[in-house]
């Protein structure tokens, strides 16, 4: 998605021929055969186990990380820090610096456009921004979490477990945050989502248009 944007605000042109729905398509579909494959190991990190209880015996889905090798635990989990969040925060800054670049100093028409590009600069800079600073705060706990439990700082109590699983709400919430930074920093897409839910119709867009045509001088007839 950074990488996109990256496109259509620094390229706009030149990356119209390969900005297609076929090759988003193609990549979207790359994207999730290379994250469920880096994902596979977790398959193996649960186990069905039975267990006695009440004179009834029980089975049950566990979690067992004894399963990973402590070789192996470090590698996955310092793979999952470097490819999982250094890589792709890193990613994201350079190419929203980029469009920084591009949206500060770009040209800027004159007249009375000129108001309006500035003020539309500074709402853009500000979402890129709080995007990239609410994806490294929500995952940073969660990257923290993995590399003092698997590299020999794991404390085994209730309250680590705690963090560890606040942590995860945390990272998974940052998916669930974007759309609502995005609906309070962006008219654009407020009006795109609101196209969405009333299926390409929008009340608010039309009566915005008739407004504009009562207000517009008529021409009398010649």
């Amino acid at each position: 998605m950074s990488f996109d944007r990256y496109l259509a605000v620094v390229h706009p042109i030149s990356s119209m021929s390969y900005r297609t729905k076929w090759n988003t398509l193609r990549i979207i579909i790359a994207l999730w055969v290379i994250i469920l494959g880096g994902h596979v190991p977790l398959l193996f990190q649960n186990d069905v186990i039975s267990y006695e209880y009440n004179n009834e015996l029980r089975t049950t889905c566990l979690n067992e990380e004894t399963i990973f090798e402590p070789y192996s635990a470090k590698v996955f989990y310092g793979t999952f820090f470097v490819f999982g969040y250094a890589v792709p925060l890193s990613l994201i800054c350079i190419l929203y610096g980029f469009m920084l670049k591009r949206l500060l100093y770009g040209a800027v028409p004159g007249g009375s456009k000129r108001a309006e590009k500035i003020r539309s600069k500074k709402r853009v800079t500000k979402m890129v921004v709080i995007v990239v600073v609410i994806f490294a705060l929500c995952w940073l706990p969660l990257q923290i979490v993995f590399m003092i439990k698997h590299f020999g700082m794991f404390n085994d109590s209730v309250t680590f477990v705690a963090i560890q699983m606040a942590s995860n709400g945390l990272a998974y919430m940052n998916s669930c945050v974007n759309p609502i930074l995005y609906s309070f920093l962006s008219e654009h897409f407020r009006r795109s989502f609101r196209k969405i839910l009333c299926f390409g119709y929008s009340k608010y867009e039309n009566r915005t248009v008739n407004m504009e045509m009562k207000e517009r001088p008529t021409i009398p007839p010649t």
